[in-house]
């Protein structure tokens, strides 16, 4: 009987995580690509992301007088606001690299399977930790566990190097956009 309810879990736990990655996959790009929006961006904007949810500093805000759980839980409850509100742009952002690199494959004058694969790489390793990071958080907000955006914020940089990196008539690939 144990075995027929983990196989049951399991089977389930396919089930969603092909429907979030078949949901993501069919959604249609926003025509949200910039030129000038990719010469300015930085992924290591969201490297405050990864001590946001830091445990020291609850440690260091126990160990002050007056201290009091709620004071603990507001502090958690805000800085997971926050995180979200940098997720949300941090996967807005995603989308756009991943824009102007189809874009670069799209009008580059010479085959660019390198890029594409590179491209449809990065979206599985991305979407993968996303999927991580949403039910981390969850568990995280119920004071289980930590939270690491490493993946994510290294599949961003990877992607954002690779648009960076164009080919020589990449140049003309911006101007048509």
């Amino acid at each position: 009987m144990t075995i027929l309810w983990v196989s049951f879990a399991v089977a389930l736990t396919v089930a969603v995580t092909m429907a979030y990655f078949l949901r993501m996959a069919v959604r249609p790009a926003r025509g949200s690509f910039d030129a000038h929006w990719l010469e300015s961006f930085r992924p290591s904007r969201y490297r405050p992301m990864e001590r946001l949810l830091d445990d020291e500093e609850f440690a260091f805000l126990k160990s002050q007088p007056g201290f009091h759980p709620s004071i603990a839980q507001r502090l958690r409850k805000q800085r997971v606001a926050i995180f979200r509100q940098y997720l949300r742009q941090l996967k807005r952002d995603f989308q756009r690299l991943q824009e102007a690199g189809r874009l670069m494959v799209l009008y580059s004058e010479e085959d660019r399977p390198d890029l594409a694969k590179a491209l449809m790489q990065q979206d599985v390793r991305f979407r993968r930790a996303l999927l991580q990071v949403h039910i981390r958080l969850a568990l995280y907000r119920l004071g289980i566990g930590k939270v690491d955006v490493r993946g994510l914020v290294g599949a961003l940089e990877t992607v954002s190097h690779s648009v960076r990196m164009p080919a020589p008539n990449a140049a003309q690939a911006w101007s048509r956009a």
